[in-house]
């Protein structure tokens, strides 16, 4: 990532406190997620408590963290819904949004 896509994001997600919470790598891997609609599963519980406040999709996983729970199951019912409405077509993935919109671009 370029210097001027990094400021860019600060300058989006300032406002919802990320960019002052979060170490530079975690601005990043949290933003990117965001972005491209990605489910965001962490270890790491800073990272996970600071992003949850402004992404739903992120799910904490570590089963040995005694602050929190592991969100393993939220993470499989999130999965399935997800599954389901993609078999559904009421949703297109976001490789074939991708896809999709290059399409577009090149006629």
């Amino acid at each position: 990532m370029n210097i001027s896509e990094l400021f860019k994001r600060y300058k989006l997600f300032g406002k919802k406190s990320l960019s002052k919470n979060l170490k530079s790598n975690d601005f990043y891997i949290a933003t990117e997620g965001m972005l491209l609609g990605a489910l965001i599963l962490t270890s790491d519980l800073d990272f996970y408590e600071n992003v949850k406040k402004s992404y739903s999709d992120i799910f904490f996983i570590s089963t040995e963290s005694k602050k929190q729970d592991s969100e393993i199951d939220k993470l499989c019912k999130r999965i399935q819904i997800l599954v389901k409405n993609i078999k559904n077509k009421s949703i297109t993935p976001v490789a074939e949004q991708s896809s999709l919109q290059s399409k577009k671009e090149n006629k």
